[in-house]
């Protein structure tokens, strides 16, 4: 089969294909020359990219939503015997995010940085929501009894998230 489109071949893509499984389709048809020219190969692999980096985009901002949420916790928790925890969480989030970014790496994956950056506030709001869940649980747990005070905007850059120390981004919750 000559596929004459990227529409075509992904059609030909069982819809619950991994990355890989997906890749491997690409290289074959590739390889065997299914494709009928250099256009419709570019148009393949850049959709296979996006893909990927939403993906991507999306598995960060559930480690950047675990990494404020959990500031939170030690910012206004009672129990300083948790903070081992989760500090020790927020760096498993953090290598995590590392993983997927390169971010320790000279040529770090731009593309999926800048669009969490961009949704970072919508991770930091969600955070907001499921702390204020977590203090209507546990009221006895923290320091604060609501979340009306908390800044709008998320008051970190993703490098600051990965970069600063757990002291630091706390010190910034309080102005």
């Amino acid at each position: 089969m000559i596929y004459k489109s990227s529409e075509e071949f992904y059609k030909n893509i069982k819809p619950n294909a991994t990355q890989g499984e997906t890749f491997f389709k690409i290289t074959e048809a590739v390889q065997q020359g299914q494709f009928r020219n250099a256009q419709v190969i570019t148009e393949v692999y850049d959709e296979f990219f996006e893909s990927s980096n939403r993906e991507d985009v999306r598995t960060v901002l559930s480690y950047v939503k675990q990494i404020i949420l959990h500031l939170f916790k030690l910012a206004y928790g009672r129990f300083p015997e948790s903070h081992i925890h989760l500090n020790k969480e927020i760096a498993n989030f953090r290598n995590n995010v590392i993983e997927i970014t390169d971010w320790d790496e000279e040529k770090r994956e731009e593309v999926i940085i800048r669009l969490v950056q961009e949704s970072i506030n919508k991770a930091y709001r969600r955070s907001i929501n499921q702390f204020k869940t977590t203090i209507e649980d546990n009221p006895d747990d923290y320091s604060i009894t609501s979340t009306r005070n908390f800044q709008k905007e998320c008051p970190w850059t993703l490098e600051e998230l990965m970069d600063d120390t757990i002291d630091a981004l706390i010190a910034s919750l309080n102005g």
